[in-house]
């Protein structure tokens, strides 16, 4: 599985055309894994009847997750443009 990892990014880069940028496919594999392997605490959450546990970590993982999509997608950019965080950040 690791080796993966290694070998199938650069292929599918330059198969969809996406030369030089293995990177990516390799963080959203990171990120796919990352997300499956957080689903196991959920479904036991499920599993032993604790729904107002289940449903506040639901529902903090969904805030979470979309404050900081915020922060990245408009605060940093603003704060490169004002100047207060340097380009290359």
């Amino acid at each position: 599985m690791g080796r993966d990892f290694i070998f199938w990014p650069p292929w599918l880069a330059e198969t969809m055309d996406y030369p030089g940028q293995a990177y990516l496919f390799r963080w959203v594999a990171l990120l796919l894994s990352f997300d499956a392997v957080l689903a196991i605490p959920f479904a036991k959450l499920r599993l032993d009847n604790k729904a107002l546990v289940f449903a506040s970590a639901k529902i903090l993982n969904i805030l979470l997750n979309v404050g900081l999509n915020v922060i990245l997608i408009v605060g940093i950019p603003y704060l490169i443009a004002k100047g207060s965080i340097p380009e290359g950040f």
